[in-house]
């Protein structure tokens, strides 16, 4: 599991090195478009003010949709008390440095006004990625072409991952008694195949929307995955506060403790509550905050109809 963050960081590398590249003139030739005064000139740092800021709210929480995933491979590694927390610590330095540098050394490249006009004139938004964008428009066709190959091995890591996580989910709620027991079946491997090939169904409905109605299914599609993870994150937020307080009370000391927990866990819950705002403020997208409150109450009274009467679960609270 940690390998395929490893892998994905990896591609991200790439685009920050490719990028950082761009940056060294060639053959004598200076751009003065190349700047790092793009990151507070046309506009101003933010140019749409902090409104701008917090409409974006949602679609950034998208780009980070996943890290919970780290959680599930505290099942798989032999030492998860070591591994676990420092995966963690090394997420937030990855973040700053791939995710944050690379945004710093493509606006760099390119003002962001003309990048979002080369965006809408190639076709919308979400038509391209803006690395291959801002590559193509300097010029640097190869790179161009070396970014679509990096991005579609990212697409597959990220792909490769969610298959692993929703199939491990599945296969758990399977042996809990929360889901249909087919999906507690493996091969001789050990492989639950059927818990694979649910996600996979699914992914082929969604490769057929985006041929059917290509312009908007990709919106529709991000709001979704918002609206799922600020009900996971969620759950995940009340989950920790709840631990926190009963290893309080039984006198059982964190191994690796939050930081200014429970004041950050009241902090994150404001976040998700922010983004539902932001995601019922944008009509292209507010079907999906909508749809936040009548799927948990779906979930509800499916497990009430379906889960068993009594489930004990152990959990080791150190």
């Amino acid at each position: 599991m940690y390998q395929v963050w490893d892998f994905a960081m990896f591609n991200l590398s790439v685009d920050s090195k490719l990028a950082s590249f761009a940056l060294v003139p060639r053959r004598g030739r200076v751009d003065p478009n190349q700047s790092i005064s793009n990151l507070w000139s046309h506009g101003g740092f933010l140019p749409n003010g902090i409104s701008g800021l917090g409409m974006s709210f949602a679609f950034i929480m998208f780009a980070f949709g996943g890290v919970e995933m780290l959680g599930f491979a505290a099942a798989e590694t032999d030492e998860p008390r070591r591994v676990i927390p420092k995966a963690i610590n090394q997420l937030v330095y990855r973040v700053l440095v791939f995710y944050i540098g690379s945004m710093v050394v493509l606006l760099s490249l390119t003002p962001w006004n003309a990048l979002v006009a080369q965006l809408k004139a190639g076709g919308g938004a979400y038509s391209s990625s803006p690395f291959v964008r801002v590559f193509s428009g300097i010029g640097a066709h190869f790179a161009a072409h070396i970014l679509n190959f990096v991005i579609l091995t990212a697409t597959l890591s990220v792909y490769n991952s969610m298959v692993y996580s929703s199939s491990r989910l599945l296969y758990g709620m399977a042996l809990e008694g929360n889901a249909p027991k087919s999906l507690m079946q493996v091969n001789r491997r050990g492989v639950p195949v059927r818990a694979i090939v649910y996600p996979g169904i699914v992914t082929v409905f969604c490769i057929v929307l985006n041929y059917v109605a290509p312009a908007g299914v990709i919106e529709l599609l991000m709001s979704l995955i918002v609206a799922a993870l600020v009900i996971t994150w969620v759950v995940v937020i009340v989950a920790h506060m709840g631990f926190r307080m009963s290893s309080k009370e039984k006198g059982i000391a964190a191994r690796f403790p939050a930081p200014l927990a429970p004041f950050t866990n009241y902090l994150c819950l404001l976040a998700m509550a922010v983004v539902v705002v932001v995601m019922l403020l944008t009509p292209a997208i507010r079907v999906s905050a909508i749809a936040i409150p009548i799927w948990m109450a779906i979930v509800y009274v499916s497990y009430r109809i379906v889960a068993p009467k009594t489930l004990q679960v152990p959990v080791d609270a150190s």
